[in-house]
């Protein structure tokens, strides 16, 4: 929350409605972002440094486009425009090359570009000041795209769009929900319900009323919380009225945090819908009004004493205003002439645009096994550290440096960043709960406290693989284990799969990793069952060639990609069934040979769409490391809980590691998975797979 008498003015601002034509689009990108540990759509990013130099203004161009890019809204609603300009632009010219004008011409310093399986997104920009703007990893906040001044549908303002002349484009700072106080707080209150529930004690002394709107939906509409009058007793405070309304059940949990101008409200979880916690940075903070006014001073703190009458509000809000302007016609016609020319991208050049199928025979999967492993030598990223530690050689990260840059992580607001720093650290053998920041914040304190590190499915379910992977015990007053599994099993649709929003139709990705997640606690009847249910969705969203689609404006992909079939593969590793033989489709195809099939043609890494892409030769061999230790156990293996094991090298390779005898002990529940009896440690004879050169589909045709 920022606090300063300019802010007397929001209350008249922030209510603006969300632009009328967002619809699943938006719910797609907005839910999409923070699938992850690592997202498991490939990221292909680009910036400004990929474009070619905009070309001089003598040279011949196609027609003139305008870019404008808004960061949010003022204090008094007005938009504060980044870039509002018309470029010429060349033939060929995309709106990708506007961003290159915009950065060439220096009213931006970068922007970065991705696409993460539903279209090539901006995802960042790098104002004038240095600031990076960039999308949040869970949907939260992030850059709108709007045409013509509507809101951008298909493939309509992505990145790999060819420009038009006299079209125009916009890139707005939104969030969702739109995090805006309502623009009348009058009828809210004047609709309030009343309650028996006395706040702060037993005799009633007095009525106040407390508001609590989440954010405003599509329409606009406000999301109410909490609209209720309740009595309160001598000396009740604001805290005694949130209270009530939680021992009422019209909310399930809040907070107050005393930061350096009082004890604000900090965090609510409504009965419906994920934790809001105000954030660091306050770029999404809980704002408090008094009477329907915007708050000064002490009023609406924790202590604030109830007086009979008044009226309380508190809205989920953002600063600046993450919304787009209500008219973009305005903005538009106001554009200046800018000098740049917008020019095509410059393709590199790439050798697997043509190539004949080639069989993957064991010596030449011991190839790519090994490729990919040798380029991971002396990495600090997290998960090829994990994927070292697998196979043995956890002596080739560079433990200081990965260290380093995880204390940076605690504190952050980030679904599953801590998590994924846990179990990296835990893999090369680091005590995860020695690791602290310069507060003495340690990195398994700062999980139980980051509201935002178990809001979603996907945090939950690697937050319970993070507490299992070590002897690390739930700090006090986080969710313990037993409340993560029951809620992680609350958010199982009527498939049986899961889903990032936990109410769409199932996201094989996030199915994929709460089985993973849930793994280990099979001796439960309810997860066992929860297991099955989840494992029969996974396999009804398999495709024809063996492997996994990703999610896709707002449906599934039409083809298989090699993230999604990768997790696909980990999740069948974690709970005994064999991904290279079980799960065959009518080609024969399986998950292990449709993953495979993504390998490039020199064996040294996955190809994502049309070249070879880091985060798809990552999170491919995480999956092949994954089947090679449930190969060499002959049991299930949970890749992010056993990596500390070191057995998941290539048997012949050299010779096989034994367990490491430094691993950390275990503690808590020490239910085995289930194992798979009869299969034999052995090599990968006969293990074939086609290498083929997979077509691209719609929305991933335009990448580079």
């Amino acid at each position: 929350m920022i606090r300063s008498n300019d802010r007397a003015a929001l209350g008249a601002q922030a209510g603006r409605t969300i632009h009328a034509k967002i619809g699943a689009v938006l719910l797609a990108l907005a839910l999409c972002l923070s699938l992850a540990p690592r997202t498991a759509f490939a990221e292909n990013s680009a910036s400004g440094d990929a474009q070619a130099a905009p070309m001089a203004s003598s040279e011949q161009t196609a027609g003139t486009a305008t870019l404008t890019i808004v960061y949010g809204l003022d204090f008094d609603g007005s938009p504060n425009v980044v870039v509002n300009t018309k470029y010429r632009f060349s033939e060929g010219a995309t709106v990708e090359g506007l961003f290159a004008a915009a950065k060439a011409a220096g009213e931006i310093k970068d922007y970065v570009f991705v696409d993460e399986g539903y279209g090539s997104y901006i995802r960042s920009v790098t104002l004038k000041t240095g600031a990076v703007v960039e999308n949040a990893p869970d949907g939260s906040l992030y850059w709108g795209s709007y045409k013509n001044g509507a809101y951008a549908v298909d493939a309509e303002a992505q990145g790999t769009e060819a420009l038009v002349d006299g079209a125009s484009y916009q890139f707005a700072w939104s969030s969702y929900p739109t995090a805006a106080a309502p623009s009348d707080w009058t009828p809210i209150v004047d609709a309030a319900d009343a309650s028996t529930q006395i706040a702060g004690g037993d005799a009633k002394k007095g009525v106040a009323t407390l508001s609590v709107v989440a954010g405003l939906d599509l329409s606009g509409e406000p999301i109410i919380a909490v609209n209720k009058q309740y009595p309160f007793a001598e000396d009740a405070t604001v805290e005694d009225l949130f209270a009530a309304a939680k021992a009422a059940g019209d909310i399930q949990d809040y907070s107050f945090k005393d930061m350096s101008y009082g004890p604000y409200l900090f965090s609510v979880t409504p009965n419906k819908g994920a934790t809001l916690a105000n954030a660091a940075g306050s770029p999404l903070s809980w704002s408090t009004y008094k009477n329907k006014q915007y708050a000064s001073g002490t009023e609406g703190q924790s202590g604030d004493a109830l007086v009979d009458g008044v009226t309380y509000q508190f809205a989920w809000s953002s600063f600046p205003t993450a919304q787009a302007p209500a008219d973009w016609a305005a903005l538009i016609a106001s554009a200046t002439d800018g000098s740049e020319v917008a020019v095509p991208p410059i393709k590199p050049p790439t050798t697997d645009e043509t190539y004949d199928p080639v069989a993957l025979d064991s010596e030449a999967y011991a190839q790519l096994f090994s490729s990919i492993a040798s380029s991971f030598s002396a990495t600090s990223e997290p998960w090829e550290a994990l994927d070292l530690a697998a196979i043995g050689q956890s002596s080739a990260v560079d433990k200081d440096a990965l260290v380093d840059s995880v204390r940076e992580s605690i504190g952050v607001a980030n679904p599953t960043a801590l998590q994924k720093n846990i179990l990296a650290l835990t893999a090369i053998g680091v005590d995860a709960d020695g690791i602290a920041n310069q507060d003495g914040t340690s990195l398994i304190d700062s999980l139980g406290s980051t509201a935002i590190a178990t809001n979603g499915i996907n945090g939950r379910a690697f937050a319970l693989l993070a507490y299992k992977s070590g002897p690390y015990a739930v700090p006090a007053g986080a969710s313990s284990e037993q409340q993560l599994i029951d809620d992680v099993l609350a958010s199982q649709l009527p498939d049986g799969g899961f889903a990032l929003d936990g109410t769409s139709a199932a996201d094989p990705d996030v199915t994929a990793m709460v089985i993973a997640a849930l793994a280990p606690y099979r001796s439960d009847a309810r997860v066992e069952a929860a297991l099955q249910d989840a494992l029969s969705a996974l396999k009804s969203l398999q495709l024809a060639d063996g492997g996994f689609p990703s999610l896709g404006n707002g449906g599934l992909a039409t083809q298989s990609n090699v993230n999604s079939t990768a997790v696909a593969v980990i999740a069948l590793a974690a709970v005994g069934i064999d991904p290279a033989t079980s799960w065959a489709v009518e080609s024969g195809e399986t998950p292990l040979s449709a993953l495979l099939s993504f390998a490039n043609e020199s064996r040294t890494g996955f190809v994502f769409g049309a070249s070879e892409n880091e985060m798809a030769t990552e999170q491919g061999f995480r999956a092949m490391v994954a089947y090679q230790g449930f190969k060499n156990t002959g049991a299930a293996y949970n890749v992010y809980l056993q990596a500390a094991d070191g057995v998941a090298g290539l048997p012949g390779a050299a010779e096989a590691p034994a367990a490491n005898d430094d691993r950390l002990a275990k503690t808590g529940d020490a239910t085995p998975v289930a194992s798979v009896a009869g299969i034999a440690l052995c090599a990968l004879v006969g293990l074939a797979a086609a290498v083929r050169r997979r077509g691209v589909c719609s929305q991933r045709a335009s990448m580079r």
